[in-house]
């Protein structure tokens, strides 16, 4: 059901968003560098094609005990949405053709406060973080924010 949730989330993100981007002239200082760490990266998704991408996505929804714990890097385009009252956070990659999303939605760092310390929709960024479960039942994988770049 949360498979089929995600999905369902990321196509209504995808047909939601209007590709306008506004044009900041000026940079604002941000809390989205606020915590640093030393872990290595066990699955840098950022410099993968768009297939690569999505297949392991799609790996990490069917098959998420093989992904517990790991830290990934994920590169992409950041959007914000609001579904059923709950704010949620994505980095998408999009395919050739601009139909098909691929991605994670993310939980920021609990330093970080919106709209302030976040992106404008449509920017590019970088996440690092870890793959964790929700709870103890183990039912619902979800990516932790550690560290979160705008790309210049």
């Amino acid at each position: 059901m949360k498979k089929l949730f995600f999905c369902g989330f990321c196509l209504a993100l995808a047909v939601s968003i209007i590709s306008c981007k506004k044009n900041n002239s000026e940079k604002k200082e941000s809390k989205m560098e606020v915590q640093q760490t030393s872990n290595p990266i066990d699955l840098d998704l950022s410099v993968m094609s768009y297939t690569m991408f999505s297949s392991i996505v799609f790996d990490v929804m069917v098959t998420p005990e093989k992904y517990a714990n790991k830290r990934i890097k994920v590169s992409g385009n950041y959007y914000s949405s609001v579904y059923d009252g709950q704010r949620y956070f994505s980095v998408l990659n999009w395919d050739a053709t601009g139909c098909c999303p691929a991605g994670f939605d993310f939980i920021p760092l609990p330093a970080m406060h919106f709209p302030e310390d976040f992106p404008q929709d449509d920017e590019k960024i970088i996440v690092t973080g870890t793959l964790k479960y929700a709870d103890e039942a183990k039912n619902a994988l979800l990516f932790y924010a550690e560290e979160i770049k705008i790309v210049e």
